[in-house]
């Protein structure tokens, strides 16, 4: 009777869904969506909720539901925004929930409280389905035309398996020098960086840029989670595929964001941090016009425990403009 109650109440709101997948007649899985409130200020917000029996883990169906529902509310006129709470020791279904686009926004200790008395933490995660996520460029989304048919633009959701197996070709290479793409194991975690990074620039936080030449993506370059609007500094950051270097891609990449900085964002100060050991990363501000600043001692912490100490350079507005000029 409470469950006839819950789908009653659940059909006859527009603004939610119930999906369920059947084998043979039963039921295997479920996934609904609903509002907790009519009221104008949160209706555009749909919190999921999913189940599924056990011999159905890892098949991809859990996978395949998200996919319909998120088609259905990208396509709702209210919905907006996507929200669940996942516990935090479910591995399998946060790795699913990233490989849709969903980013974790918190942690609430005690989450769950067990009739045993235990208790286990909960991860917050949402996910925009307003467009923001889609692959057609948007008006304001950065677009540059480098020459030799190559182009840096705006990162897309589209981009995470290429942008995964260019990680997993360049591990190896990386592996002194960078730290997060060490911790790639699936393009979901791609995925929901992308996702992350969309919501950034969306708040003029940050910019993700990637290298493309005919429809092949060379690298990435961007202003880092350092930048600070109210101080008007942010941080240049890049590499590419090794079969790319050579070539002044990095150079004319950084150019151009360089440009964006300054003109479009109104920023006073650009810095890039490399490690003191990668030379080759470390001649690309002095082709800039950065001016080296200082080496921080052991600011970096790696997986294995290494502590490495960061060249640190900086470019600021008044000696770009005497640079640009030039």
């Amino acid at each position: 009777a409470d469950e006839r109650k819950w789908l009653e109440g659940n059909q006859a709101n527009a603004g939610s869904i119930n999906l369920f997948a059947f084998v043979g007649g039963a039921i295997v899985a479920a996934l609904n969506c609903s509002c907790q409130s009519e009221r104008t200020r949160v209706a555009h917000i749909g919190h999921l909720g999913m189940s599924s029996d056990k011999a159905y883990w890892g098949s991809g169906l859990g996978a395949a539901m998200l996919t319909a529902l998120i088609d259905w509310a990208e396509r709702h006129p209210v919905r907006e925004v996507l929200e669940l709470d996942v516990f935090a020791d479910n591995e399998r279904a946060i790795a699913l929930y990233l490989g849709s686009g969903f980013v974790q926004t918190g942690v609430v200790t005690g989450r769950g409280r067990f009739a045993d008395g235990s208790r286990k933490d909960g991860v917050m995660m949402f996910r925009r389905v307003d467009g923001t996520l889609g692959d057609s460029p948007g008006p304001n989304d950065f677009h540059e035309e480098l020459g030799d048919g190559v182009v840096l633009r705006q990162l897309r959701y589209s981009d995470a398996q290429q942008l995964f197996e260019l990680y997993v070709r360049n591990r190896d290479r990386m592996r002194p020098y960078f730290r997060w793409p060490l911790t790639v194991k699936r393009v979901g975690q791609v995925r929901g960086a992308i996702a992350e990074c969309s919501e950034h620039f969306a708040a003029n936080q940050r910019v993700n840029a990637v290298l493309e030449q005919d429809g092949e993506l060379l690298g990435l370059i961007f202003l880092n989670n350092n930048h600070d609007p109210v101080n008007r500094r942010t941080e240049l950051a890049y590499w590419v595929d090794g079969a790319a270097e050579g070539r002044g891609l990095v150079t004319r990449g950084c150019e151009a964001l360089i440009c964006y900085a300054f003109e479009q964002l109104g920023m006073n100060r650009i810095d890039i941090t490399a490690d003191e050991t990668n030379t080759r990363s470390l001649a690309d501000p002095e082709r800039l016009g950065f001016t080296f600043a200082a080496v921080i001692r052991q600011w970096i912490a790696y997986p294995d425990g290494r502590l490495t100490d960061m060249a640190n350079y900086r470019l600021l507005r008044e000696d770009w403009k005497k640079v640009s000029s030039l």
